[in-house]
């Protein structure tokens, strides 16, 4: 799933995001400020559908990352066959 992580307002992100063909239906929009006031949990459900990080800060992308990462990480978990 691409992401677009942009410095540009919502608005501007969603549609540069739009004419790109990166936004998909269902796909969420958001600042980085509303990003960083979610909780961990909050994070982790939104991650999956989040497609473009509009006014988003190093600390956001390295937020989001360790999200992702974080995700990831449980999902081999949760897969690895037993031996």
């Amino acid at each position: 799933m691409p992401l677009v992580r942009a410095q540009s307002d919502v608005v501007t992100a969603r549609n540069i995001a739009k004419q790109c063909g990166i936004l998909s239906k269902g796909g969420i929009v958001m600042e980085g400020s509303e990003f960083r006031r979610l909780t961990l949990d909050q994070m982790d459900r939104l991650v999956p559908n989040l497609e473009v990080l509009a006014r988003s800060s190093p600390t956001d992308k390295q937020l989001l990352v360790s999200r992702y990462a974080d995700k990831i990480s449980r999902r081999r978990i949760v897969k690895s066959p037993r031996r």
